[in-house]
């Protein structure tokens, strides 16, 4: 997944005329298409079958809190992806060059997987994890460009709504993808019981490089729609701008304390299924597709809330629930109530919660970052998160290995090392969610506001969000819809 205040109104970049209507709405729809592609190449190397993968290698608890804070060597990347998009200011060059080379990374890697697992499945772990850490470091200088890019083409009016319908097609296609994934890893298993059982990731790992690839050659297709001169700052001077701005930083002092306290959990919840509960793929993929299909609704959802309202009260009241979460987890058990009524519960809650908090966490960074050098902003957002996310998963493997003595089979709550990493995770977001406060969002309003817009029957009725219809005047844009046809793109230009 995945806030910040300063209302300078200074130009996101300076371009001497503004693309055409048409040129903008090309570029929204070729990065939903290409999107499409990364998702699928990011939830077959990620979600659950990276995991998996590492503990079909011998990964324990602490090898896999290492894996989860790899991403930490990714805030080196950050800041520097930031600093060469300030300098040159051409984000296409920079995003084609390095989503090529984080995602084929993945097709040597695979390679020395083939040939070596079966023999040393030790080395191809620490294989696995050097890869790792330069995916990590490319797809940070990847992900810092990208998002500098995209908030210079999406206009600020559709915003919510425009990343909201990203999120949905993006998260529907992924949902297919683990359910299909998790069926094929379960059904090569049984058919091919005497083949090593490595063999049927490095299917999923080939599919997912051939995605990968296509999702960089659409990214050469998509318009560059702004070709300002670039900026002359020097390095210092250009990352001292953001600490001066006091609502910035208390917006990032949130985020270190949420990413830090909600991935001491987070990355364990598969391994605990896997592992603890002895569940099989096809059913972890299917609590993966239930949290997928909640998101689903709740990117549009909360996309359209966040356009009509703001964004902080919706950040309020899905970090509540989010934060509540995994003491919920510490109840669960194998047993049939467990795995087809609490787990389903569990997972379909923090998705449609998790999608408020994640699109608008994003919507409130453009919001009160100043649109000058947005991308060093974005750079101490995601760099700050990256470094507390790998410290929080660290801390979470060390505190699932030294808690095994504590383990009580006979005590519902503490029958798992895991579920220690549990309560201390819900202990500390509880805190974070108080942060919040002081935090100024510009045109912000109340939470009541927003639990007023969430009782509205209109909400419910998922075809109501796809269906034209009239915009209320202040979400009327004519660049939405963005599938408007030619003829009322030519009457907009007008």
């Amino acid at each position: 997944m995945e806030e910040h205040i300063t209302t300078s109104q200074s130009p996101i970049i300076d371009h001497p005329a503004p693309p055409s209507i048409k040129m903008v709405l090309t570029s929204l729809r070729l990065s939903i298409l290409e999107g499409s592609f990364a998702n699928v190449f990011g939830n077959l190397t990620g979600s659950l079958f990276l995991p998996a993968f590492a503990l079909a290698l011998g990964a324990g608890p602490f090898e896999m809190g290492v894996i989860a804070a790899i991403p930490l060597v990714s805030s080196a990347g950050q800041f520097g992806g930031s600093y060469l998009v300030e300098k040159i200011k051409k984000t296409k060059p920079i995003v084609v060059t390095t989503a090529f080379i984080s995602r084929n990374l993945w097709l040597p890697f695979t390679i020395f997987s083939v040939l070596f697992a079966v023999k040393d499945p030790v080395l191809v772990l620490e294989v696995l994890m050097i890869t790792l850490v330069f995916y990590h470091f490319f797809g940070a200088v990847l992900g810092v460009s990208w998002f500098s890019w995209m908030s210079s083409i999406v206009p600020d009016q559709i915003r919510g709504r425009y990343f909201g319908l990203r999120n949905i097609i993006l998260g529907g296609i992924g949902l297919l993808f683990v359910l299909l994934g998790g069926y094929f890893l379960d059904w090569y298993m049984e058919m091919f019981p005497a083949d090593n059982r490595y063999h049927a990731f490095h299917i999923l790992f080939g599919i997912a490089v051939l995605f990968g690839l296509v999702s960089t050659l659409l990214l050469m297709k998509q318009p560059d729609l702004y070709k300002p001169s670039p900026i002359q700052h020097s390095f210092v001077s250009l990352f001292k701008k953001p600490l001066a701005n006091i609502n910035f930083m208390k917006l990032i002092r949130f985020g270190i304390l949420w990413s830090f306290s909600f991935n001491i959990a987070a990355p364990f919840f598969i391994v605990f299924m896997l592992q603890d509960l002895k569940l099989s793929y096809t059913l972890v993929a299917g609590y993966a597709i239930s949290a997928s299909c909640m998101d689903i609704l709740g990117m549009w959802i909360w996309g359209y809330i966040s356009d009509h309202t703001a964004n902080k009260p919706v950040i309020v009241i899905s970090g509540s629930i989010l934060a509540l979460l995994p003491v919920a987890w510490l109840l669960v058990d194998s047993n049939p109530f467990s795995i087809f009524f609490f787990i389903p519960f569990l997972h379909v809650t923090g998705g449609f919660f998790g999608a408020g908090f994640n699109l608008c966490s994003v919507n409130m960074l453009l919001r009160v970052a100043p649109r000058e050098n947005i991308s060093v902003y974005i750079s101490y957002w995601n760099g700050f998160n990256v470094i507390t996310t790998g410290l929080g998963a660290l801390l979470g493997g060390l505190l699932a290995k030294i808690s095994s003595p504590l383990v009580t089979p006979s005590l519902l709550i503490f029958n798992s090392s895991y579920k220690y990493v549990f309560l201390i995770s819900f202990v500390l977001r509880i805190g974070a969610v108080f942060f919040l406060r002081g935090l100024r969002e510009p045109k912000g309003v109340a939470v009541v506001k927003v639990i007023q817009s969430l009782r509205a029957m209109q909400l419910w009725v998922p075809l109501w969000f796809f269906l034209p219809r009239p915009q209320p005047e202040n979400l009327r844009s004519p660049y939405w819809p963005i599938w408007k046809s030619s003829r009322k793109i030519r009457l907009d230009e007008k």
